[in-house]
């Protein structure tokens, strides 16, 4: 994917460019390399629908109907520069 694209222009990941995708798909843990992901956190916006819609329920209106759930990146290879090494002198 973003590797294979980077290769076709002479890049590679994550020397030139980081890559971070938007995915619930865990293959991108095992790609190469492996690519940060920020989770779609499906069980955290199924929670926060659930107490939305009961407090819709019960209050009738006057509810703020805006809810925010914070993904948590992962951080992988495809975010991480590599490290420069240290040139020793003998």
């Amino acid at each position: 994917m973003a590797e294979h694209a980077g290769r076709d222009h002479g890049l590679r990941v994550p020397r030139d460019p980081l890559v971070v995708c938007v995915s619930a798909d865990p293959d991108y843990a095992t790609a190469g390399p492996p690519v940060t992901m920020l989770g779609l956190c499906p069980e955290r916006v199924g929670t926060e629908a659930v107490g939305l819609l009961i407090a819709v329920i019960n209050s009738r209106g006057g509810v703020d109907r805006h809810r925010l759930v914070q993904p948590v990146p992962p951080p992988r290879r495809s975010t991480r520069r590599p490290v420069p090494r240290r040139r020793t002198t003998p």
